[in-house]
């Protein structure tokens, strides 16, 4: 998964592999606490987990909210099909 996400999201090359991995767990110790969990709401989480503590708000600073959930969308739709 890791490995997918750094390969859709370039603005992670500079994050160290440990991070990334407990960035991850954090996004799916979330969504597995939640009772719905679709792609979408699947996204979202990814998406905040990984602006706000990897980026600093980066994609939200620069208005790719949508953009960067679509693409969140886009690894998960290909990881679990």
């Amino acid at each position: 998964m890791t490995k997918r996400i750094r390969h859709g999201f370039p603005e992670l090359k500079d994050i160290p592999d440990e991070q990334l991995l407990y960035a991850t767990w954090r996004s799916f110790k979330r969504i597995d606490q939640t009772s719905d969990s679709d792609y979408h709401k699947m996204a979202n989480v990814f998406f905040r987990e990984f602006d706000r503590h990897l980026l600093n708000y980066q994609f939200s600073k620069a208005g790719e909210d949508d953009v960067v959930r679509h693409r969140f969308f886009a690894i998960i739709t290909e990881l679990f099909q």
